[in-house]
């Protein structure tokens, strides 16, 4: 995979720039709650001040390192997970009263735009047919819009 132009890159570039990363999504370790902070020397050094010296537990290291030990297959992962959203997002399109907004992530988050229908009423006749949504209608700026994490094709098609 090559290198892409991430957030990271712009901490060169703005001293007041704090980009935070996890190793929840693309690892799959969400459970070891394990993340980490890129910035200026200066912030990071304040940042070290406040958290304790002993702030990620052994068992969560030693998992950590192995995980990075075997980058190569994760890189895999990555990539079908960036595949496969390409894939839904371009199916997603061609659904009539459907707008997908861009997506960086692991999910999409679509408006339902048809007349006569809501977030909540999708997300039910989608959890009808066992398709798992998170309806985010009823969230702020989020009117009629639902979550979908990217899965499988061979799941999305059944």
């Amino acid at each position: 995979m090559k290198p892409t132009l991430t957030s990271i890159n712009w901490v060169r570039k703005y001293d007041n720039l704090v980009v935070l990363r996890s190793f929840s999504k693309a690892f799959g370790l969400a459970g070891l709650r394990l993340g980490y902070l890129v910035s200026n020397k200066s912030i990071v050094e304040y940042v070290q001040r406040v958290v304790g010296p002993f702030n990620v537990n052994s068992v969560t290291q030693q998992t950590i390192a192995l995980a990075l030990e075997k980058w190569s297959y994760f890189e895999q992962q990555i990539k079908l997970v960036v595949d496969e959203r390409e894939w839904l997002m371009k199916k997603l399109r061609q659904i009539d009263g459907v707008k997908p907004y861009p997506s960086d992530a692991n999910f999409i988050l679509f408006k339902v735009t048809k007349d006569g229908l809501t977030s909540a009423t999708v997300t039910q006749r989608m959890e009808n047919r066992n398709v798992l949504v998170k309806d985010r209608g009823h969230l702020p700026l989020l009117e009629n819009c639902i979550r979908v994490t990217v899965g499988t094709r061979n799941i999305a098609e059944q």
